[in-house]
């Protein structure tokens, strides 16, 4: 049975085990602690003692998977360990607690083009120093995120034309931010290395055109060049989909795709990497070139693609996968997907274990672990129903990708899109053919100057999906409100995920029956217990 259990799944689970715990001791939840502990220690001690019970099986069977427990605990302490290490050189850098009592003059460096919302807009400055009066202070290297009131803002205002690199001057009140708070992790702060938030009127700030040098002057060249061919509404959305860069996406459109389920397609992640990655092998497969030297090629592609997009985990992720299987195969070796994922994951936990607490590292985690182990079910389910081999597999994938995610988007934002699988159904093929065209747009305008109007062609790709999304987003049932999921209950739905997944096999038909009567018993009581005790206990 243990060698069902993947080592290294088995070890991104604990890794990702210890942090958290080690979370919940700083927060003095030292019952998690104990209990989870305990647990080991008790699993320990119980194989060893079958070096006395010798002919008891259920000693016998702890001792043969004993390799599997010395992984959980081995992972576990480095998690906890990691983590540790990680809070304890956040705390003790230097940040500069400021007077939130006072308005400072600010003079900084714009990160990139503010983000729209509704009622304001954002953006972060980099290398910022603060004035007032005589006393001139240096924030050591940590941003301010600046939010500014538009609700009366002038649409010729510069704000509309800001770019990154540009230096901005302004008033504003100022206040400490932390990445650490008594009961969560502010990722926020911490992936974007601010330690201070800004409020400021439109009125009081002018900004200085500047320059951009590097990955940064990259994005600009291709986000001008997208710009210049393009309607504005849909350049954003292009951008947006290609970078992972939503500061241009109008307020309306981004939530039209929130609503309708589809907003993980303005996030880059395995989508846009398998897309470059099939491209590039097409390209590639003519030459004569040997696979080692073919993965070369497109490992070093994905690498700029990943600076291009801010190195955000998602793509990592993605990346990171790819290039294991590419190398597998070139080594003439089955490609494993849960072992590859799994790889990526532990990869990112111990080069910053502050990972584990982004939410767009778990969303691309839990969807990518339910398509690996739900997708091949679904699948099979709908080719029995005789929907196709195309419709069958856009239906595993995008159900199996909700299943996975659905617990983190309601503990998220509150609520679920009743519509999702219908427009994922109906945009996602689409826009993945987008997509392609339009990177193979891209390369070819970089080549080739005057081919840049091709972009114009993508734009009625992009209205089209506008027009969809909006006509499902105006529906007045398109998403409910949820009441949030409790941690445990999450726990049991990605157990019971494993449970009926490939990887959990299982013996007789008998067994079978047993394992997902009762796997499907503890998923109902738990989300009843979540939805009817939790609250009375709150």
């Amino acid at each position: 049975m243990c060698a069902h259990f993947r080592p290294i799944f088995i070890a991104f689970l604990s890794l990702s085990l210890g942090i958290w715990l080690a979370e919940l001791f700083r927060q003095g939840k030292i019952i998690y602690i104990i209990v989870v502990g305990s647990i080991l220690v008790i699993i320990i001690l119980l194989s060893l003692l079958r070096l006395c019970f010798k002919n008891s099986g259920f000693f016998h069977y702890l001792w043969r998977t004993r390799k599997c427990f010395l992984t959980v605990f081995i992972s576990v302490i480095v998690g906890f360990t990691s983590f540790t290490i990680a809070y304890n050189k956040i705390i003790q850098e230097e940040v500069v607690n400021v007077d939130s009592s006072v308005d400072y003059f600010v003079m900084g460096t714009v990160r990139s083009a503010p983000v729209e919302y509704e009622d304001y807009m954002s953006m972060f400055i980099d290398d910022p120093i603060l004035t007032t009066g005589s006393t001139t202070i240096d924030l050591d290297g940590k941003s301010i995120y600046l939010k500014i009131d538009t609700e009366n803002i002038d649409e010729s205002s510069d704000l509309y034309i800001t770019q990154a690199g540009d230096t901005i001057i302004l008033v504003a009140n100022v206040t400490n931010m932390s990445v650490f708070y008594e009961d969560n992790v502010s990722s926020f702060a911490y992936k974007n290395n601010c330690r201070y938030i800004a409020y400021a009127d439109q009125d009081n700030i002018s900004i200085i055109e500047g320059t951009t040098t590097g990955i940064a002057s990259a994005r600009e060249f291709i986000k001008e060049k997208i710009y210049a061919s393009m309607d504005a509404r849909y350049a954003g959305l292009a951008y947006a989909i290609f970078i992972g860069d939503k500061s241009g996406l109008d307020y309306d459109l981004q939530e039209n795709f929130q609503v309708t389920g589809i907003a993980h397609l303005l996030a880059v992640s395995g989508l846009n990497v398998g897309f470059i990655v099939l491209l590039l092998m097409c390209f590639l497969k003519p030459t004569r070139l040997k696979p080692i030297w073919k993965t070369a090629i497109i490992t070093l592609i994905l690498v700029l693609y990943c600076l291009l997009c801010d190195l955000s985990p998602s793509v990592i992720r993605a990346s990171l996968m790819a290039v294991f299987l590419l190398l597998g195969n070139s080594f003439g070796k089955q490609g494993d997907n849960l072992n590859s994922v799994s790889l990526a994951g532990i990869l990112l936990l111990l080069i910053d274990p502050m990972y584990l607490f982004d939410l767009s590292f778990l969303l691309s985690f839990a969807s990518v672990f339910a398509i690996i182990m739900l997708y091949p079910q679904f699948e099979a389910l709908f080719m029995k129903a005789h929907l196709g081999k195309f419709v069958s597999a856009t239906l595993a994938i995008s159900i199996s990708a909700q299943i996975g995610t659905l617990p983190l988007l309601i503990n998220t934002f509150g609520y679920v899109s009743v519509v999702s699988l219908l427009v994922n159904f109906l945009t996602v093929p689409f826009l993945g053919y987008l997509y392609m065209g339009m990177f193979v747009a891209l390369i070819l305008a970089i080549i080739l100057p005057f081919t840049w109007g091709l972009l114009w062609l993508i734009q009625w790709g992009l209205w089209l999906v506008d027009i969809v999304t909006q006509w499902f987003a105006s529906w007045t049932y398109a998403s409910v409100s949820v009441n949030s999921i409790i941690p445990i209950v999450v726990a049991i739905l990605f157990i019971a995920m494993f449970c009926f997944s490939r990887f959990c096999v299982v013996q007789g038909k008998k067994q079978k029956i047993i394992l997902y009567s009762v796997t499907s018993a503890i998923c109902v009581l738990s989300v009843v217990f979540n939805y009817t005790i939790v609250p009375l206990l709150c």
